[in-house]
């Protein structure tokens, strides 16, 4: 399995997030599926991680039901970002040829609109990768 922290180089994610970023490290062992970058504060900027394909008709059905979903174009076969309940962050789902992808991108100050529009550029630039 392709490790997900070789999907975005640190000078993406700057040009995205607009802070440079430490390299991005794998969550637990060197098979898991996550990856984050972190800023110079050790605040989370950017978090990838990589699903089964099968488990994006599971997950879209779980999350319509929370009533914070909102379907994505022009990102993927198929996606839709889910929304935290209070804040600016929310998390984009989108399905690739092999894999779903879930991402999360922080940027400081930034609204949700911002993070948004961030995590569609990220996705883009991964999806093909995958």
């Amino acid at each position: 399995a392709q490790s997900p922290c070789k999907l975005l180089e640190t000078g993406k994610i700057k040009a995205v997030v607009g802070v440079p970023v430490n390299p991005g490290q794998q969550a637990g062992t060197k098979d898991s599926p996550d990856c984050t970058w972190k800023d110079a504060k050790g605040e989370n900027r950017v978090y990838v991680s990589l699903k089964s394909r099968d488990t994006f008709n599971v997950t879209r059905a779980q999350m319509a039901n929370s009533g914070r979903l909102t379907s994505v174009t022009g990102v993927g076969e198929d996606a839709f970002f889910v929304t935290s309940p209070a804040g600016s962050t929310a998390y984009l789902y989108a399905l690739g040829k092999h894999h779903l992808l879930l991402l999360q991108a922080n940027i400081p100050n930034a609204s949700r609109q911002d993070n948004e529009a961030a995590e569609k550029a990220l996705a883009n630039e991964i999806l093909p990768k995958l």
